[in-house]
C-alpha cells in the first residue's frame, strides 16, 4: 500500500490548506500613523496669543501616547496636555500658560501609537509667531488732503472747514 502525500500550497492570492479549504485570517496592521496636517500652518505670522496648535493623524491613535514639545522663543518647553478627538483624528496641543507677543514658537509631535501599537516614524516640526501685523497705512500730515478721492476735497486739519464750492 502506498502512502499518499498532500502538499501545502501557497498561492499569491492566499493560502490553501492540506486537504483543501481556505483559512480564516486577518491582515496584520503594520502601517504606522503619520501627521497629515497641522494648524496653524508652518511659518504662520501675527497670530493671537490664544492660538491652540492642532495636529491631524492619518489614522486613529491612542490619546495617552501622543508626545509633543511646545517650545517658546527662549528654548523653554511649555507644559501642556494633548486633547484628542477620535472622530476627527485631531489632537489639540494647548499651552498651560499665556503665550507671549510678539514671539516665535516651535511645535514638534514626536511620538504617537495607533490602535495596533504602530508608532509614528517621522516627527513633525513646525513654527508659528504671535503678534500684531504691522500698520501699513500711509501716514498723512495734519492740514493735508487725505488719500481718499472724492469730488470734494477732504481736509484733515482740526478746526478748519473745507472751502465751499462756488456755484
Amino acid at each position: 500500500m502506498r502512502r499518499s502525500s498532500k502538499l501545502l500550497l501557497v498561492a499569491a492570492a492566499g493560502v490553501t490548506l492540506v486537504g483543501g479549504g481556505t483559512p480564516a485570517f486577518a491582515a496584520v496592521d503594520v502601517t504606522p500613523p503619520t501627521v497629515t496636517s497641522v494648524s496653524p500652518p508652518d511659518g504662520s505670522l501675527y497670530l493671537p496669543t490664544s492660538t491652540v496648535p492642532t495636529v491631524t493623524f492619518s489614522e486613529p491613535v491612542q490619546p495617552a501616547t501622543i508626545k509633543y514639545t511646545f517650545t517658546d522663543p527662549f528654548g523653554v518647553n511649555i507644559a501642556g496636555t494633548a486633547v484628542y478627538s477620535s472622530a476627527t483624528r485631531t489632537a489639540q496641543l494647548p499651552a498651560k500658560v499665556l503665550l507671549l507677543s510678539p514671539a516665535k514658537y516651535t511645535m514638534k509631535v514626536w511620538y504617537a501609537q495607533d490602535l495596533k501599537g504602530n508608532t509614528l516614524k517621522t516627527a513633525k516640526t513646525w513654527t508659528f509667531s504671535t503678534g500684531t501685523a504691522p500698520d501699513t497705512t500711509a501716514p498723512t500730515a495734519p492740514g493735508t488732503r487725505s488719500p481718499v478721492r472724492s469730488h470734494r476735497p477732504q481736509w484733515t486739519s482740526p478746526g478748519r472747514r473745507p472751502p465751499t464750492p462756488s456755484a
